[in-house]
């Protein structure tokens, strides 16, 4: 007795023996059933029925009052209620079954109980007389028609509330009782639900006179989730194996998918069965522990064997037919649980990646479903499903979800076999109709960031299609484009595909496009720039800047095919183009890091392309609205742009002149206030400031230009001029009462020496860095007053001075290396101590003029007793330059003027009876470095000068100096030598002109034959000549004799009162440069020299005049390396080589003068080095680093390099294996930054760019620098680094997943390194901690520590000292 829809599905047959009382009047089977049911609920004798037949006998009854009508389900509730008590309450069951436990009787009787629950589930109708037994509550207030649901529909909810709780009794038994059930009971069980859920869920056609029909329909709809969530628990927990009951599952779930319950819970028990399949294949790491179905917020734990999990796995996944033949709604649906599937096994490996075991990793990494596979499984469904053409919604969605799987996918590299041949034929046709089909184009773009990455087989000629869907997004959407995508997403996606094809043009430029490529493209490109003229504008300048390409395309043959760098004009258009249009900041900032990419791949092929960028950047920051963060990264790209300015100066000549003068504007509108203050805006101004400096110093082509050096001064002499005093007009007067009072105190006599006007600057100016405190309390004006007087410095003194290229100056060391001041002082320091109270000259002063620049001044007296030196050998290590060797004098009388230590080599000088003129050295200090000058009076006429230089050996230019003083020198002479002897006053001035050959020049003797008229000739003239030239000298000696015989004047010439020996000439300088004049006396501070002075200064030397940068470079075949197999690599790839090679230039530690961080000579002889005005950078190679011959071993050889890199803050990985790109950051074990991976793309000369921020450090620190030194305040390394990868569009212009090409590489990675460098200082030092900044806040140091207040007198008369 069960329900007849089962034995239709030929699921059970029905027992002629069985249903009795079926024929027996209603009213009696009604009063039967009643009686034996509240009996057997109230009496609780199991002895009642002591045979299984009496048993039997019961339960025919019982089981009738399933079957009873809607109006009787309170007696069919009663007999709900016996089973359920006589199922999970064994003491209540009859004693007959009792006795027949773990005997055929016991699975008998649960059989029946099935059974009998089945009947429930058939749909009935109330009669026609039926009155209504309940009612819903009513509402005081309101008729009872109101509040009285009708009677049928009361009846119905009753019926389905009681299947709820049947199919809660079926469930609870297959779970509690489920161990003791034989296999004909599960079966039986699982014939029930299946033809029960079959019976309601079956797709009816309902017609108007069948009202039986239309209630199916409606218990079906309330009964469709739970009647599904139990069929599929039980089916799982019976661990069925039959095939034939897996296929009459199967044919009956597909006659319900047109329910969206039925898909839905497919979807989650598929899902539930891959994840256990994933951690039984693939390990403990990935996957579930259990099968976990969750649906519709019910979750349900199933632990089933393992060999019975792949079967089901297996059957599960295709219990659907073809996802392309359902409903719209349930299409999609379909393609969802695939999709679901797949991504199961595609993130296996990416998920707890630090957490893991190695070997695990890189099991499951190896191991992963190969795309074929995949495909094997679903890709017949997946590109029909790519390839329907119904118009509604559902389909639309189902057809995009479909080609999202089908990019993911594709976009999966590939470990073990590449994907065939008709996979990827197929996916190139479905990928050129999607990118042109505004349903499919959004998902397809959010899908494929990283197919140009991919090792698959022809993906490049894919290109122009994407370039075509692209432009449907960027600049604008296409009219009439719609999406359910975020339009911020969408645009994000479209910027970063075109970051991984813009350098592919160039790459391919000999290949051809295909015909008919364009489909689609121009009309939107004509509707983009509809009437908007700033966009037409950029698009004519574009085209114009590739006109030539556009000709080379164009041939006499209609049909030619275009080149590949045609691609090129659509993609800076679109850059361009969306920089104007684009509203989103994070996407403005993305596509500002491309066009820096993007000019320096293109701009050795295209003239002209940089001044049309940075004209496009310029306008866009005028504009004044765009958000700070643009603003910023707007001003590091034209920052980069300064590194391109040979192309600059070849194609666009104004181009540096423009955007000078336009941040000259922009300082000037930020200054006005007018944007929020200079609480706000700052940082804007103080990089505003920086980019315009740099600019400015990259060539000479401001000089000459004085409408240009006009705006440059003013704009940064308006930031100089700020006065960020916060004090009230109290304090104030208060301050200027007492400057009076001070005045009055003057005596009269002294108004020359009065202080100064207001308007300059005292030492009290700069007592806030000293006295750690901010007197103006304004931190936005006081960073914008730095950083113009910053720029102004570096204004002044960088501008046409950069030395020219040498082994220890040039980028290296644009500072002096004259160091022979601090030697002489200390040798100064050393003599006067061993004096005992005899006088020792002053060889060296210094001075500090307006407390920010400290002059030096040595002595260059001319004294008999030292030695004449020759320049060292060329053999000698140029260490020398920067720490001269000290010599002893020779032994000579000594006098008081004569030093008695040993004399620094770099300060001998040469003998010479012609240089007798007064000469000094200058050495001066300031926040930009360290200068040298000499100087020397001379007294002669520029035409005497100029025969001195041909004819005398013994000037500066060609003694000693010349060698030790290679960078920054200057001369320049003043006044004019007196010359004492005569015969200068005849001296011919007639200038001589050698020549190279001159001694193959013949003799006129030789020019004439012997014994010739011309001969003859010219030896008569020859003799006259010689007569005359005698005649001539005696005629003078005579003359001379005459003048001194008859000489009787006493007057005589005055002689040279100049004493060289004695150190004075720093004074004549100073004081014929106006330093020493009263109206500067203020100005000047004389530092006596002491050992604290000295070592100050040498402290002074060793700060940076630069940002310093150094970083750490590997070579990584796989993720499976250990560390010591990647610092110590059996072979490097040639290409890593030359991607070494264009980091930098290689220098030798030994002889190098510039930043060299932790290298030293004693194991590394070369590292890659690059320097600019601004940074210097060092690169930690381990391949560069050797072992001392007393260790080869290779613990120390670590030791050595995970010492050199622990400052580094960057790490750059040449990395073979992608896939194993996640494990490197835990084998190198450097708490870095930033790692930037770099990924060679087989056999293309293209390179996949991977940045990582690591938030977890790897030297078992989680928080906090360790012994990095980091911003007063900071909470930890972590938190910055967390704080970055939010944001990780701070630093570039490489960005993550970027592609680009070979001869790009290597300066890209340098910026991005740098780039990324100077953010992190940004995010834990202050403004105060750079370079420049730190000199001159030690020079301000130095001030308030030497400054004195000499009175004029004692001032004047250290000067004279000797």
């Amino acid at each position: 007795m069960f329900l007849k829809w089962i034995s239709q599905l030929k699921l059970l047959e029905h027992n002629p023996d069985t249903d009795v009382l079926a024929k027996f009047p209603l009213n009696v089977r009604k009063t039967l059933i009643s009686e034996i049911t509240q009996t057997l609920l109230t009496a609780h004798d199991p002895n009642l029925l002591s045979s299984t037949t009496h048993v039997k006998w019961v339960m025919e009854a019982i089981g009738q009052g399933f079957a009873l009508p809607l109006e009787e389900m309170g007696i069919t509730s009663h007999s709900k209620e016996l089973y359920s008590q006589w199922l999970f309450e064994p003491n209540f069951r009859p004693a007959a079954i009792r006795d027949a436990t773990g005997r055929p009787e016991e699975q008998e009787f649960w059989q029946t109980i099935f059974h009998h629950y089945s009947l429930l589930f058939q749909p009935r109708t109330p009669s026609s007389n039926a009155s209504s037994v309940s009612s819903t509550p009513t509402t005081p207030g309101f008729p009872n028609s109101v509040n009285q649901a009708p009677s049928h529909i009361t009846y119905l909810q009753r019926h389905i509330e009681l299947c709820k709780g049947v199919l809660i009794v079926l469930t609870m038994a297959g779970r509690t009782l489920g161990p003791q059930f034989s296999e004909e009971t599960w079966l039986v069980l699982l014939k029930v639900v299946l033809g029960i859920t079959d019976c309601l869920l079956r797709e009816l056609l309902i017609s108007e006179g069948n009202p039986e029909k239309k209630t199916a329909n409606i218990m079906a709809d309330d009964l469709c989730e739970h009647l599904l969530r139990v069929l599929f628990e039980l089916w799982l927990r019976s661990k069925i194996r039959k095939v034939e009951m897996w296929d009459i599952f199967k044919k009956c779930f597909n006659q319900w998918t047109h329910r969206q319950q039925s898909l839905l819970q497919w979807n989650a028990t598929t899902l539930a069965l891959t994840q256990r399949v994933v951690r039984l294949l693939y390990g403990q790491k990935e996957g579930a522990e259990m099968v976990n179905i969750s649906v519709g917020g019910y979750n349900v734990g199933l632990d089933l064997p393992v060999d019975f999990v792949y079967f089901a796995w297996y059957r599960m996944v295709y219990l659907i037919n073809n996802p392309c033949a359902l409903p719209s709604t349930n299409f999609i649906l379909a393609l969802n649980g695939i999709g679901r599937i797949i991504e199961s096994f595609q993130t296996i490996g990416q998920t707890n990646v630090q957490k893991a075991a190695q070997k695990d990793t890189e099991g499951s990494l190896m191991s992963i479903p190969d795309g074929n596979t995949i495909l094997h499984m679903f890709g017949s469904w997946l590109f029909q499903a790519c390839s329907i053409n119904r118009t509604d919604s559902g389909a639309k969605q189902g057809r995009a979800e479909a080609y999202g799987i089908l990019c993911r996918i594709f976009c999966l590299p590939q470990r073990r076999e590449k994907f065939l041949r008709n996979y990827v034929t197929q996916f190139y046709q479905a990928l050129i109709v999607g990118l042109r089909t505004d349903s499919c184009l959004p998902v397809i773009l959010i899908n494929t960031t990283s197919l140009f990455a991919t090792e698959l087989e022809g993906v490049r000629m894919m290109v122009p299609d994407f370039v075509v869907g692209i432009k449907m997004i960027l600049p604008k959407l296409a009219p009439g484009f719609e999406t359910d995508v975020p339009l911020d997403d969408l645009r994000l996606a479209a910027i970063r595909i075109a970051s991984t094809i813009m350098c592919l043009p160039n790459h391919f430029e000999k290949v051809s496009l295909r015909a008919n490529w364009n489909l689609g493209l121009h009309q939107n490109g004509d509707k983009l720039v509809n009437n908007d003229p700033d966009e037409i504008v950029v698009n004519e300048l574009i085209r114009v800047l590739y006109s030539e390409e556009d000709n080379r395309g164009d041939t006499n043959v209609k049909n030619s095919t275009e080149p590949f760098t045609n691609l090129k004009f659509y993609i800076l258009e679109l850059l361009l183009t969306s920089l104007k249009t684009e509203k989103s900041s994070f996407n403005l900032r993305y596509i500002l890091h491309l066009i820096n990419v993007y000019v320096v791949e293109d701009v050795a092929f295209c003239p002209g392309l940089v001044g049309l960028v940075v004209k496009s950047i310029q306008e866009k920051v005028l504009t004044m609205n765009l958000p700070s963060d643009v603003t910023l990264y707007a001003f590091d790209v034209l920052k980069d742009f300064v590194g391109l300015y040979e192309y600059v100066q070849r194609d666009s000549k104004n181009c540096a002149r423009e955007l000078v003068l336009a941040f000259s504007r922009y300082i000037d509108m930020m200054l006005s206030g007018g944007y929020g203050g200079l609480s706000l805006t700052y940082y804007l101004v103080e990089r505003a400031y920086d980019c315009m400096m740099r600019w400015i110093l990259i060539g000479q082509w401001i000089v000459g230009d004085r409408d240009c050096h006009e705006a440059v001064i003013a704009t940064i002499s308006r930031g100089i001029s700020i006065n960020p005093n916060n004090e009230d007009e109290g304090s104030s007067h208060s301050s200027s009462t007492s400057d009076k009072k001070k005045s009055r105190r003057e005596t009269a006599p002294n108004k020359l020496f009065a202080p100064r006007p207001k308007n300059t600057v005292t030492h009290s100016d700069n007592t806030s860095h000293h006295n750690g405190q901010n007197r103006y309390g304004k931190k936005g004006e006081v960073a914008v007053k730095i950083a113009a007087e910053i720029a102004m410095a570096q204004f002044v003194n960088y501008l046409g001075n950069f030395p020219a290229w040498g082994d220890n100056i040039g980028p290296s060391r644009i500072s002096t290396l004259f160091n022979g001041d601090l030697e002489l002082a200390k040798k100064q320091l050393s003599d006067s101590k061993e004096s005992e109270g005899v006088s020792i000259p002053e060889l060296v002063r210094y001075f500090l003029i307006d407390s920010r620049v400290l002059v030096g001044f040595v002595e260059m007296p001319k004294h008999f007793s030292w030695a004449i030196r020759t320049p060292s050998s060329p053999g000698s290590s140029s260490d020398a330059y920067a720490t001269p060797t000290a010599t002893e004098t020779p032994a000579s009388p000594v006098s008081p003027g004569t030093p008695k230590a040993s004399i620094p080599q770099s300060y001998l000088r040469e003998q010479s009876s012609e240089d007798s003129s007064p000469s000094v050295i200058i050495v001066m200090r300031d926040s930009t470095g360290k200068y040298s000058w000499i100087s020397r009076m001379v007294y002669k006429t520029q035409t005497d000068d100029n025969d001195q230089k041909n004819s005398s050996s013994s000037t500066v230019e060609k003694d000693n100096y010349e060698k030790k003083l290679p960078s920054l020198r200057r001369a320049f002479t003043t006044g004019h030598r007196l010359q004492t002897q005569q015969n200068n006053y005849i001296r011919s001035n007639i200038p001589r002109i050698g020549s190279f050959n001159e001694h193959q020049i013949p003799k006129v003797d030789k020019i004439f034959e012997e014994g010739s008229d011309s001969w003859r000739a010219y030896n008569s003239v020859k003799k006259l000549t010689q007569r005359q030239k005698e005649v001539e000298d005696r005629s003078l000696e005579e003359k001379q004799r005459m003048l001194i015989s008859h000489q009787n004047y006493k007057a005589t010439p005055a002689g040279s009162n100049s004493n060289l020996s004695s150190p004075q000439v720093f004074r004549l300088f100073m004081s014929q440069m106006g330093l020493l004049s009263l109206e500067n006396r203020h100005r000047m501070i004389p530092l006596r020299i002491s050992e604290k002075l000295v070592n100050d200064l040498e402290k002074l030397d060793q700060l940076h005049e630069r940002d310093y940068v150094s970083a750490s470079v590997y070579y990584v075949r796989s993720g499976a390396e250990e560390y010591d197999q990647i610092i110590n690599p059996s072979t490097i790839s040639e290409d890593f080589e030359k991607f070494l090679n264009s980091l930098g230039w290689p220098v030798s530690i030994s002889t190098h003068s510039g930043f060299k961080a932790k290298l030293s000579p004693a194991f590394c002889k070369t590292a890659p080095y690059f320097a600019d005005r601004t940074v210097e950078v060092i690169f930690n190679v381990p391949y560069l680093i050797h072992t001392p011959s007393s260790d080869s071993s290779i613990n120390s050889l670590s030791s050595i390099i995970k010492n050199i890199t622990a400052d580094d803050l960057v790490c750059i990985a040449w990395i073979e294996d992608i896939a194993s790109m996640s494990n490197i950051p835990q084998k190198i074990g450097q708490t870095v930054f930033v790692y930037i991976f770099i990924h060679p793309l087989q056999n293309t000369g293209l390179y996949w760019i991977r940045i990582v921020i690591p938030i977890i450090t790897y030297q078992g620190i989680t928080s906090g620098l360790g012994d990095k030194k980091g911003g007063k305040g900071r909470v930890s390394w972590s938190a910055d680094t967390a704080k970055l990868a939010e944001d990780p569009l701070t630093f570039g212009p490489l960005v993550d997943g970027m592609i680009v090409s070979r001869h790009t590489l290597g300066l890209l990675v340098r910026n991005t390194t740098i780039s990324a460098h100077e953010v992190f200082k940004n995010l834990t030092e202050t403004h105060h901690n750079r370079s420049y900044a730190m000199r001159r806040q030690f020079i301000e140091e130095m001030y308030h520590r030497y400054k004195s207040n000499l009175s004029i007198s004692d001032f004047y008369s250290e000067l004279f000292l000797t």
